[in-house]
């Protein structure tokens, strides 16, 4: 699943997007104030399940039969019990059409057969069950709930537990089984699912009955069902069926979102060695969804705000979104967590395929941007009481796990490891990974034993270090030069808590000394608390830098002077270090500084640097800050105008007033239009009302 906030193209970015972005992931205490979750156990293997279910949209009614084949695992059952939250079960038969005994409780179906099941042989009970508004699991957008009729559509969402809400079933993720859903429905609607359809046909009632087939097994969590008045746009650029769903009038924008999509399966079959996994893919979008995006088997369900026009796609596309869907299609529904504990594994791969496909699509300038971005949204939630591992069994909810410690932390331990390893080792150990795991549930020590078997290494402290336990190195890095021995003198403390919680960090990175002409690489390594490191050099380098490579997730204190800063942002061929450069010198004060962010603006080789020095000049009270916001104000990459447009809005003055009321009414992205609406009311300006009026209509 992708937990995103995705802004509306024009509202939801004009009123929204300042509360969106500091809406951060679940937290529910510090550790050890929650209950402890140990992976459950098994005591049936579910062959088949069927879902033959009515839908009243309208009514929000669902009402029918769940069918289950399943056969006891290790002893006898006696009694069959499934997950089933809020549904009202009125009979239970086997195969025969012989009533059995059941019960139900607040979350369980008991079922109790007339002797018990003996292990290994196959048995199928039908259940007939209705239920009203599902609290959770299936979502109705009709009138009664204030959406309009040619918006009226429902949709499930069975991650992490949800499933159990609109039909009863062993709901955790252990489990694997081939699913068939069939659904009447209003004769106005379509119904897709997971798999292949088998059939459709019209009823003499006005209805339709929709029947779909999943022949490969998969997670209860991943059971789809979305109804609506969609339409259907075929995609055949590849050797795998691409479909899209979206409501009328939105083909355009679906051609323009997904059009990308044959180009990420071909990258990842390439990158992974191992074939798209099953016989189809579609994509559809629903209106509100609660997340960016969920990776059902073989029908991802999207918000409906990942579809983009061409005056949005001028300020960026949904491509990571589209990317780490369809990633899962690998890591989460072929490979699925055994239990929750493990739910990186899911989320983590996801976020890094997806980081991957930018690196391909786009480069490695942009690689970095994405990772940089990953670990700030796990640093911002991960800090002091709120350190948590990647891998614990401690919360009070499965949805709890679902944070940046799983998704921007589990990317990160991919790239360290790749950084560790080397490319070659790294993809081929994912590889294995994959190879050995196809089609089953996975924990984090079938990935590390991959990765240990191709590349002969040991990773029992770094998955200890990384996954295990929670945190991350807090370096204080401090530099200086003895110019009459000629020896640069390095000093890395660890300055995190070290604890039960957090261990102290032992890695290996590097420090790049640049001078006027090349440059010296120090391999060191990090073991203690507090390292100093004097290195012999021919001459004093120009700038200094700590882990160039950008191997380590962290964070850092690094301070430098302002001239070294300067030559680094001039001149460090990496984009990290012209980041870690704009940050730094944003602190300090001086013309040279606004000088050297006009450059960066003007000049930048990579739009994120140009973004950056965007905000820096933006942030600077002075007169030389505005004129190269608005010199600039012409530039061609949306995402930079962007930037420079909300800046404005932190500079008084007529010019600046005027740029942003021409960037409302001529720009062609809304994002533009909405940041400058919002830049205007900064600036307390009386004609942004009727502006934002208008907008609102």
């Amino acid at each position: 699943m992708f937990r995103t906030r995705f802004a509306a193209q024009f509202l939801a970015v004009l009123l929204a997007c300042s509360a969106a972005l500091a809406v951060e992931y679940p937290f529910s205490g510090p550790e050890g104030d929650e209950a402890i979750n140990y992976g459950r156990g098994r005591p049936m293997d579910v062959q088949h399940l069927k879902i033959d279910v009515a839908v009243d949209v309208e009514a929000a009614h669902i009402e029918g039969t769940v069918s289950i084949t399943l056969a006891p695992v290790g002893a006898a059952l006696e009694e069959v019990v499934l997950d089933s939250v809020g549904l009202d079960v009125t009979a239970v038969t086997d195969a025969d059409g012989n009533e059995l005994d059941f019960e139900t409780t607040e979350d369980k179906l008991k079922i109790y057969p007339e002797s018990p099941l003996p292990p290994e042989e196959s048995v199928t009970l039908h259940i007939a069950y209705s239920v009203t508004d599902p609290e959770k699991g299936m979502h109705f957008r009709n009138p009664e709930k204030g959406y309009s009729e040619a918006d009226t559509q429902a949709w499930t969402q069975g991650e992490a537990e949800d499933s159990r809400y609109w039909f009863p079933s062993f709901d955790y993720p252990n489990e694997r089984t081939t699913t068939e859903v069939v659904a009447r429905v209003d004769d106005r609607f379509i119904v897709i699912s997971n798999g292949s359809m088998v059939d459709q046909r019209r009823n003499a009632d006005g209805t339709k009955t929709y029947h779909w087939r999943q022949d490969q097994p998969h997670s209860i969590y991943l059971v789809n069902l979305v109804i609506g008045p969609f339409v259907e746009i075929k995609d055949t650029s590849g050797p795998v069926p691409l479909h899209y769903y979206v409501l009328p009038g939105q083909e355009e924008q679906a051609r323009l979102t997904f059009s990308k999509t044959n180009d990420m399966m071909i990258f990842f079959e390439d990158i992974l060695g191992v074939a798209y996994p099953w016989d189809r893919y579609g994509q559809v979008t629903v209106i509100d969804f609660i997340a960016g995006g969920m990776e059902n088997t073989t029908l991802t369900t999207l918000t409906d705000r990942s579809l983009k026009d061409a005056g949005a796609l001028l300020t960026g596309n949904t491509n990571s979104l589209i990317a780490h869907e369809l990633a899962h299609q690998w890591f989460g529904d072929l490979l699925t967590c055994q239990d929750w504990s493990h739910l990186w594994l899911n989320e983590g791969f996801a976020t890094y395929f997806d980081a991957l496909y930018v690196e391909h699509d786009q480069g490695e300038d942009a690689y970095i941007d994405e990772m940089l971005s990953n670990a700030g949204s796990y640093l911002r939630v991960d800090s002091g009481d709120r350190r948590k591992a990647t891998v614990r069994r401690h919360y009070a909810s499965p949805d709890d796990l679902f944070s940046p410690r799983v998704y921007g932390k589990g990317g990160w331990i991919l790239h360290m490891l790749r950084r560790q390893m080397g490319d070659a080792l790294f993809f081929k150990g994912v590889h294995r990974y994959v190879e050995e795991n196809y089609n089953q549930g996975v924990e984090t020590n079938d990935l590390m034993r991959a990765l240990e078997s191709v590349s002969g290494l040991g990773l029992e402290r770094f998955f200890d270090q990384w996954v295990y336990h929670a945190g991350y190195p807090e370096l204080t890095v401090t530099y200086a030069w003895d110019q009459k021995k000629k020896r640069a003198k390095v000093v890395v403390k660890q300055t995190q808590k070290v604890d039960e919680r957090t261990l102290l960090f032992h890695f290996n990175t590097e420090l790049r000394f640049a001078f006027d002409e090349g440059e010296h690489i120090e391999h060191i390594e990090i073991t203690k608390t507090e390292h100093t490191f004097e290195i012999p050099l021919d001459a004093r380098p120009a700038y200094v830098r700590f882990d160039p490579r950008m191997a380590v997730l962290k964070k850092m204190e690094f301070k430098k002077p302002k001239p070294m800063l300067l030559t680094q942002l001039r001149d460090d061929p990496d984009l990290a270090g012209r980041y870690q450069a704009i940050s730094l010198l944003a602190k300090m004060k001086g013309k040279d500084i606004v000088a050297a962010m006009d450059r960066v603006l003007r000049e930048g080789v990579f739009w994120g640097e140009r973004v950056r020095a965007a905000n820096a000049l933006a942030a600077m009270k002075h007169p030389d800050a505005l004129a190269a916001l608005l010199a600039a104000r012409e530039e061609p990459d949306g995402r930079v105008r962007r930037a420079i447009f909300s800046g404005l809005g932190k500079h008084d003055g007529t010019e600046a007033t005027g740029a942003l009321l021409a960037a409302i009414e001529e720009d062609a992205s809304p994002y533009i239009a909405a940041s400058a609406i919002t830049a205007l009311s900064r600036l307390r300006d009386e004609r942004v009302l009727p502006l934002a009026a208008a907008a609102l209509n």
